[in-house]
């Protein structure tokens, strides 16, 4: 296990100085420091830790409305949003009246930051929002790359935006707190072949290059040693992996060379679309 110091200048993006703790409405914003725990190996599904010390950067508090049942979070507020949904004399506008089946949350982020990091969209102002949930690092599976094969590569340390799912985090009521849920790799990268698929995944991709690998010797030697060695290393794709690492990222770990591009070599129609 390592400690990663997410509040340094040069992993933060930003001088912690310069941060200006205003929303666009110039409402008071917090900054308070936290640490949550990252998985160092596996993706989102590794069983050791690392330690991530990093800022909550939002409003002070959130207001939530939630399922009396579920425990779901229908609507997530800030103060004035809240306000504007209330009775205001001063204000001839109707209020939104508050649904009966419903409950209102009013959750203290200082006590609560890496919560309020997951559930408030209103959080990190101080970074452009393409690139406030940017890591400094990067993990690979596998960790050690095999020469000729591809790997599944994702941003480190893991944003507590990435690894949680704030559709389905909800409201316990009888511990009177937010309950987590974190991503696992299926849903991130999506639902996994078997071995025995991908096996037949491997079969299609060969036979698609057959006529390719028949063809080129005579006038291309160069590209039939490629196109050969890109072959071979189909066939040698199962017994670098299996058991290596989890099925979900086999299918990032496929060999490539773009000679099979020149053969129209196209799309194999076996496998499942959906991130594999």
């Amino acid at each position: 296990m390592a400690t990663i110091d997410m509040r340094d200048e040069a992993n933060l993006g930003v001088n912690i100085n310069d941060i200006e703790l205003t929303d666009e409405h110039g409402n008071d914003w917090i900054l308070v420091e936290y640490e949550y725990q990252c998985p160092n190996s596996n993706f989102l599904e590794g069983t050791e830790f690392d330690t991530v010390e990093t800022y909550y950067c939002g409003p002070e508090k959130l207001y939530f409305w939630v399922d009396n049942e579920t425990g779901e979070f229908e609507t997530v507020l800030r103060q004035h949003e809240k306000d504007e949904r209330e009775p205001n004399e001063d204000d001839d506008s109707d209020p939104i009246p508050p649904p009966d089946d419903k409950t209102l949350i009013e959750y203290n982020c200082a006590d609560h930051p890496l919560e309020s990091d997951v559930i408030s969209d209103y959080h990190n102002n101080h970074a452009d929002p393409d690139d406030y949930l940017h890591t400094p690092g990067a993990k690979t599976i596998p960790e050690v790359p095999v020469a000729g094969y591809g790997r599944f590569e994702y941003e480190y340390p893991i944003h507590p935006d990435h690894m949680y799912d704030d559709m389905r985090t909800h409201w316990d009521f009888e511990n009177e707190c937010v309950v987590l849920v974190k991503f696992t790799n299926e849903d991130i990268v999506g639902e996994p072949n078997t071995w025995e698929e991908l096996r037949q995944h491997r079969k299609a991709l060969l036979t698609l290059t057959d006529a390719q690998y028949a063809s080129i010797e005579s006038y291309d030697p160069a590209g039939y040693a490629r196109l050969g060695a890109y072959r071979q290393a189909l066939r040698d794709w199962p017994g670098h992996f299996e058991g290596v690492i989890d099925a979900v990222f086999a299918d990032s770990c496929l060999p490539y060379d773009s000679i099979i591009e020149l053969g129209n070599a196209g799309t194999d129609p076996t496998l499942h679309t959906d991130g594999t």
